[in-house]
Order: C-alpha cells, then sequence, then structure tokens
C-alpha cells in the first residue's frame, strides 16, 4: 500500500469519527435542553401549584359528596 493512500485512508477515518462526535454533541445537546425545559416546568408547577385557593378542598368535597350518593343510592 502506497503511503499516500494510507494517509488519506487515516484522514477519511479521521474525518468520520469527527462528524460522528459532532452528531453525538449534537444529540448530547438536545436531550440536555429537553432535560432544561422538563426541569423549568417541574419548577414552574411547584410554584404555582393551583390557581383557585379552594382546589386544595375540593377532593375532600368529592368523598363527601360520594358518601352522600352511596348512603341515598347505595
Amino acid at each position: 500500500m502506497d503511503f499516500s493512500k494510507a494517509y488519506k485512508k487515516i484522514i477519511n477515518f479521521l474525518h468520520l469519527l469527527l462528524e460522528l462526535a459532532d452528531e453525538v454533541m449534537n444529540y448530547i445537546h438536545k436531550k440536555y435542553l429537553a432535560y432544561k425545559n422538563y426541569v423549568q416546568m417541574i419548577e414552574f408547577e411547584k410554584k404555582y401549584r393551583s390557581t383557585s385557593p379552594l382546589s386544595k378542598f375540593i377532593p375532600t368535597i368529592g368523598r363527601k359528596m360520594e358518601k352522600i350518593l352511596l348512603a341515598q343510592f347505595g
């Protein structure tokens, strides 16, 4: 094998390796941005749990209504 052919094959291999590394970095960056958006969404939900001050009482009211309905029609 000629030295120039071997050199070209090595250069071609390195070029392909760099392209693959670039694709991997782009993939990792996209996943990082998706995770970052997910974390921001979770933090927002923790900060603003509900818009209604009565929302924490709704499950309790629902259980009471269920008991009343079961007593009436059960």
